[in-house]
């Protein structure tokens, strides 16, 4: 919107884009690591019998 209303020009819309897909890409790796660590820890629950 910002970059539309001639607020910010192209290459601060870019960054912007950037650190967007940055902090997303962030937040999806964290949630892969927390699922995997999930998975093991009750993989290694269940089969320690």
């Amino acid at each position: 919107m910002s970059y539309k209303n001639g607020e910010i020009d192209f290459f601060q819309y870019i960054q912007s884009m950037e650190n967007a897909i940055s902090i997303e890409s962030d937040y999806l790796d964290n949630v892969l690591s927390y699922n995997k660590s999930y998975l093991e820890l009750h993989y290694f629950n269940f089969n320690e019998q």
